[in-house]
């Protein structure tokens, strides 16, 4: 049987011993435990006083119930409600790589809700915000490249609202070739500082009629002469 012994509580060596060498060792610890004790006092014969309670103070819950306050229902709750939380840190940097154009300076609550629900409705995994932002960022249509013009303002609070739909493929590339299949319908018009011409209504904006011609008035919103890229 191997011993830790120490003549000075600092240096302590290991010593290997006989059984009944052991033996008589671990009777003489005893001993030294037991006087170590008597010298202390135990604190079962020598309790501290009763603190007495101050008039007005509440008294003290019972041990049992600050335990489980403590160590238990209120910390379970805590980490529970950390745990339900996106990680919405994790979630901003896949947005900011695919796209480092948008402004990610300010966070709002309305945002962060509808992510939070986006997060919970596919199994609070954050892979479905790695797809959505790598499909959003493939999209010739949406990012207006390879004469695709989109109209809307894509953001990314505009890409969590329409996450069904990019998720989906309807803006896939594939999907959306009609959209360069389509000729832009042209109209006669009289656009200001032009004149008459034939424009695509919607590179303007119809601000009146023509007194003269009677031809729709536009204001050009959009350079007609880029209309082919």
């Amino acid at each position: 049987m191997r011993f830790l012994v120490s003549l000075d509580d600092e240096v302590f060596h290991s010593l290997y011993l006989e059984p009944t060498q052991a033996e008589y060792i671990k009777g003489l610890l005893e001993a030294q435990i037991e006087k170590k004790e008597k010298e202390r006092g135990s604190p079962l014969k020598n309790p501290p006083p009763e603190r007495k309670r101050k008039k007005g103070e509440p008294p003290l819950p019972p041990l049992d119930d600050i335990t489980k306050n403590l160590f238990g229902e209120e910390v379970q709750e805590k980490t529970k409600k950390k745990s339900t939380a996106p990680p919405y840190g994790q979630i901003y940097a896949i947005a900011k790589k695919e796209f480092p154009d948008f402004n990610f300076r300010t966070t709002t609550q309305k945002r962060n809700r509808k992510i939070a629900r986006l997060w919970r409705a596919n199994g609070k995994s954050i892979f479905v915000f790695e797809e959505l932002f790598k499909m959003a960022s493939a999209s010739d249509f949406l990012n207006s490249r390879n004469g695709h013009s989109f109209r809307g303002k894509l953001s990314l609070t505009w890409i969590i609202d329409k996450a069904e739909d990019i998720l989906d493929g309807k803006y896939d590339n594939e999907r959306m070739s009609w959209a360069l299949d389509k000729k832009p319908e042209m109209i006669d018009a009289v656009v200001v500082g032009i004149g008459r011409t034939r424009i695509n209504p919607e590179h303007g904006k119809q601000i009146g009629e023509c007194d003269v011609t009677g031809l729709p008035k536009y204001i050009l919103t959009q350079d007609e002469t880029n209309n082919d890229k």
